[in-house]
């Protein structure tokens, strides 16, 4: 299971619960894809210090409430 949260503004953390504990820190949000419902959205984490090899996707509820999503979105709506 993944729990993300917001740790600041210039970086966000995951906490993977398992049996490594690590925690990774949120570059960006870089594409997302699905249908018009939250529930149906996912989006292309981008990790710090990791390559385009390990963008994983990620739930709305997932990322919700991290700044990278607003900063996400607002991009694309400009765009």
């Amino acid at each position: 299971m993944r729990e993300l949260k917001g740790r600041s503004s210039e970086e966000e953390m995951i906490h993977m619960t398992g049996v490594d504990q690590e925690e990774y820190v949120v570059e960006s949000i870089i594409a997302h894809r699905g249908g018009p419902r939250k529930k149906s959205l996912e989006f292309q984490v981008r990790w710090l210090g990791y390559g385009p090899e390990d963008d994983t996707w990620e739930s709305y509820d997932n990322v919700k409430e991290l700044e990278a999503l607003e900063k996400y979105l607002e991009a694309v709506k400009d765009s």
